[in-house]
């Protein structure tokens, strides 16, 4: 197992060495000059201020390039960010938090837009926590912002400023074929752009849409199944028992959770899986006056259902291929664990408190293998027992995602 462990930690320490996110891209200068390179890829969920650029893809000797020195920045066939003065809208999103006035309170700002359609017909994005400001140029070619808000009324019920839909109409209205209704319009990128691309195909204007970092599915619902590498010993005045070790099967579902930022690297998940184990062993207690003693047995049988909830993050190697290392922390729902002796009384056992544990894997697809070592239970830890238990399990299992959405 030792050295199964280190074969696993040398593959992962390539993984991590071997990981780039600087992508093909470009950037502007102020001076109007294009520069070829390297743009260091954060899937940046807020609009970034500043990016890492290098002429080399290893990203060697890379920089950094703020809002101050670039017009504009592109990474090839994922993103591509222009510099602009414009109204940011800083009003209040939380319901908590919202006022009276319909109309948005905006600041004007120079910022880094993202550029979600090109071309003749624009739309830009800027988002910052909960805060989403879309914009288009208008006939006059100035960036305008289009204006949404939630307010309240004087009945304090929540209404919306949706003036969006008629800068829309004013902006973007065709006479050629039927556009669609702006009333259901919500303010969503998805929502305009669609809209946008209506008006092109009534007008006869060439799309130029960004293509956009596409995102996979968020959720993934996996089985797995493998063998269960166990051992357990107990520390009890006046007789410490050792059950050695073996090896019993281990199931169970999960379902995990990519987070959307970071190219896809990290996740959450929750598992639940089976744990079963049971052993025996032999000690002696004297028989009474003399030297004499007595051979017992006993038994420890082990049953539960552990749930795990943790953390991953994923290396990608290329093609479908990965690495992946996780934490967690597991507790044992619902236990059925007893030690039984034949001759001497009994030892209760109660369910233990959680523990930490950390796993190794590899994807492919669909496919996986996790290698995971949980830490030590203590099954007295309850209890009224005054001794102590230890259980370890390392667990190696492969598993099938069947299902993403």
């Amino acid at each position: 197992m030792t050295r199964f462990l280190c074969t696993l930690g040398l593959l992962i320490s390539y993984a991590i060495s071997a990981q780039t996110n600087f992508e093909k891209g470009s950037y502007t200068d102020n001076l109007g000059t294009t520069h070829s390179g390297y743009i260091k890829n954060l899937d940046w969920k807020d609009n970034p201020t500043a990016f890492e650029f290098s002429s080399t893809p290893d990203g060697r000797n890379s920089t950094t390039k703020t809002i101050r020195e670039v017009q504009a920045f592109k990474i090839d066939g994922l993103s591509q960010y222009i510099r602009e003065l414009a109204n940011i809208d800083q009003s209040p999103q939380d319901v908590a938090t919202l006022n009276y006035d319909r109309n948005p309170e905006v600041s004007l700002e120079t910022v880094f837009l993202k550029v979600m359609m090109d071309g003749e017909t624009k739309l830009y994005r800027y988002r910052e926590g909960k805060h989403l400001s879309l914009f288009f140029i208008n006939k006059a070619g100035l960036i305008e912002l289009l204006v949404y808000k939630r307010f309240l009324n004087v009945e304090k019920d929540i209404v919306e400023n949706n003036y969006f839909k008629q800068q829309l109409l004013n902006q973007f209205s065709c006479d050629k074929g039927k556009m669609p209704d702006v009333a259901s319009l919500r303010y969503t990128t998805s929502d305009i752009l669609s809209y946008l691309r209506k008006y092109n195909d009534c007008m006869g204007i060439e799309q130029a849409e960004v293509k956009q970092q596409e995102r996979g599915p968020r959720f993934g619902l996996t089985v797995f199944g493998g063998p269960n590498y166990n051992s357990y010993s107990v520390k009890e005045v006046p007789q410490n028992f050792d059950y050695g070790s073996g090896t019993t099967p281990t199931y169970g579902f999960e379902i995990e959770y990519t987070l959307p930022t970071n190219n896809d690297k990290w996740a959450i998940f929750m598992d639940a899986r089976t744990m079963k184990f049971s052993a025996n062993t032999t000690f002696t207690i004297p028989a009474g006056l003399g030297t004499s003693t007595i051979t017992q047995t006993t038994e420890f049988r082990y049953k539960a259902l552990e749930i795990a909830a943790g953390v991953r993050h994923y290396f990608y190697l290329g093609g479908k291929s990965r690495l992946f290392v996780s934490l967690n922390y597991a507790a044992e729902a619902t236990s059925s664990s007893t030690i039984d002796n034949a001759r001497s009384r009994d030892i209760e056992v109660a369910i233990p408190v959680g523990t930490y544990g950390i796993g190794f894997g590899y994807n492919y697809g669909n496919l996986r293998i996790e290698a995971r070592h949980n830490g030590t239970k203590d099954h007295f830890s309850k209890g009224k027992s005054s001794g102590r238990s230890t259980y370890t399990s390392f667990m190696l299992t492969l598993g099938y995602t069947f299902a993403r959405f």
